[in-house]
């Protein structure tokens, strides 16, 4: 007796979809939050309110976390929960510094390979910084200062 294997058997994955979209959307909500200082150092990161906030289940809520954790943005404290990190002066200065070693070298390679198409998204980039600084919209400059060092990075 010869048995066929049948394209039911066969596994197929699908894919992720919404849920993975959801987590990174809240880890993005999340570090934005951090980084305004609209979420304080110290504070703790409740699931169920985060979940009731930005109207999704928990379940990406915690993945988000997870990986703040990693990124170190977070700690996790065992059967407390989650709480954003306090760095101290020397951890911001060695941050910042690694920060400025990074971009050297990255603005170094983009000098180099850098299209004339990334020089051009550059220069208009740049008249929007300027106009968005001219006019104190301070967060649309951080945003184009984001996109901006972002393109370099590209190049």
């Amino acid at each position: 007796m010869v048995i066929k294997k049948s394209a039911l058997h066969t596994p197929v994955l699908a894919p992720l979809g919404a849920p993975v979209q959801r987590a990174n959307r809240v880890y993005d909500a999340l570090v934005d939050g951090i980084i305004k200082g609209e979420v304080a150092p110290g504070a703790q990161l409740n699931v169920d309110n985060i979940a009731l906030q930005l109207k999704v289940s928990p379940t990406p809520i915690r993945d988000a976390l997870n990986r703040l954790v990693e990124d170190g943005l977070v700690n996790k404290v065992p059967y407390q929960g989650w709480f954003v990190c306090r760095l101290e002066e020397p951890e911001i200065r060695d941050l910042y510094e690694m920060r400025a070693s990074l971009e050297c070298f990255g603005i170094r390679l983009a000098c180099a390979r850098i299209t004339p198409e990334e020089l051009d998204r550059l220069q208009a980039l740049q008249e929007t910084g300027d106009a968005e600084l001219a006019r104190g919209d301070m967060e649309a400059y951080r945003l184009y200062n984001k996109e901006f060092h972002l393109c370099i990075m590209r190049a």
